[in-house]
């Protein structure tokens, strides 16, 4: 798992960003691209519950970013380490895999 992780909140709503979404070799913005979050997995591999999957992540205009939340009452514990299988499609030869690793962190005042 890499080093470096995107920080989400124990029992909070959590927005999940997908940045820089551009067309290889051009680097052109996609704007209508459809960009899911397939699944967020815990260590073993297993869906995290609580949350139903895929989730849908909406272009933000004027961008090259995607967005969409994470619900409060996804099943993780503070500290754990996951990670969030995304895909995009925007059509022939448009298409994109990664994982994005996330570590779970609670909110202090």
């Amino acid at each position: 798992m890499s080093d470096y992780y995107s920080v989400i909140y124990y029992s909070n709503d959590n927005t999940l960003e997908v940045r820089d979404l551009a067309k290889a070799g051009t680097g052109s913005a996609v704007a209508d691209a459809v960009v899911t979050v397939t699944a967020v997995k815990e260590k073993t591999r297993a869906d995290v519950s609580g949350q139903t999957w895929p989730v849908t992540l909406s272009y933000v205009a004027a961008s090259t970013l995607y967005r969409g939340t994470l619900k409060d009452d996804m099943v993780i514990v503070p500290e754990e380490k996951l990670i969030a299988q995304i895909t995009a499609s925007g059509g022939a030869n448009l298409k994109g895999y990664w994982e994005m690793p996330l570590i779970v962190k609670t909110r202090t005042s």
